[in-house]
């Protein structure tokens, strides 16, 4: 993939993600009775056999050919690329925009449907919403990025967290959380796309196995804290208290920005 259409390759891709907005939440309404007795255990078998759809596809996928002699070219170690601003910024980003927005997402039913007491359907419709937020500004994020720069676009979708932590310290209606789970949604956006496109110009091709590994390592390893431990602080807290424990993580985030901006601008 060539880099300069890195951003436009992963905007497409996201993009597909619309119709999971609409998909799953009605898989998820339509099958929660499958099994009498046990509510929504029909909605996770319905989501398993969709999870396992997609491998019937990739049967049929073949790797591109390795233009590279096993062996020969060994490549940065995972220490020396992170020696690049450039490779700490984009996993750096990438981490946080996932780890928060699956943080606040777990939370919300949590929060919509048992402690402030909305239905389920209106639950069910502002997660839909969280998800045209991730997946809609695909539409435009990749030409963004290419006009303004990674880390323009990475401080626009923290301006998008901002706003969803603003909101949900002064509004718990489901417009209010509808708000807040949009503007969540298009702040990962944001960073996820500009941050994958970021982390593709700092390691050559033949390093692109390990430094993608340890980004997805990154990413997912506290995607998965960060959905263990919602439920739990929600309850020991609230929803407005635990959009506040965001708050350090984006200024840090904010910092990591300016400062591989700084030192990008040294190395020239």
């Amino acid at each position: 993939m060539a880099i300069e259409i890195a951003p436009q390759a992963i905007s497409a891709i996201l993009l597909s993600g619309i119709a999971g907005a609409f998909l799953g939440p009605n898989v998820v309404n339509y099958a929660r009775d499958w099994v009498p007795l046990h509510t929504f255990v029909g909605s996770y078998i319905a989501l398993a056999l969709m999870v396992f759809a997609p491998a019937i596809i990739l049967l049929w996928m073949k790797p591109p050919p390795n233009t590279i002699e096993v062996g020969k070219v060994q490549g940065r170690t995972i220490r020396q690329l992170a020696q690049q601003p450039n490779f700490v910024l984009a996993v750096f980003a990438a981490t946080v925009s996932y780890a928060l927005m699956v943080f606040l997402m777990t939370a919300t039913p949590v929060s919509m449907h048992v402690m402030d007491g909305h239905s389920i359907d209106d639950t069910g419709i502002v997660i839909q919403w969280h998800i045209v937020g991730m997946f809609f500004p695909s539409l435009f994020v990749g030409k963004l990025i290419r006009r303004l720069g990674h880390r323009t676009i990475m401080v626009v979708g923290i301006f998008a967290l901002m706003i969803c932590i603003g909101v949900s310290q002064i509004d718990q209606t489901v417009a209010g959380y509808w708000v807040s789970l949009v503007a969540l949604g298009v702040g990962w956006n944001f960073l996820f796309v500009s941050s994958t496109a970021l982390l593709i110009t700092s390691y050559k091709d033949h390093e692109k196995y390990r430094a993608q590994a340890f980004n997805e390592f990154m990413v997912f390893g506290f995607q998965a804290i960060a959905s263990l431990t919602a439920g739990w602080l929600l309850t020991a807290t609230s929803w407005a208290t635990i959009n506040l424990m965001s708050l350090p993580v984006l200024g840090a985030l904010l910092l990591t920005i300016w400062w591989s901006s700084k030192k990008t601008k040294q190395s020239y």
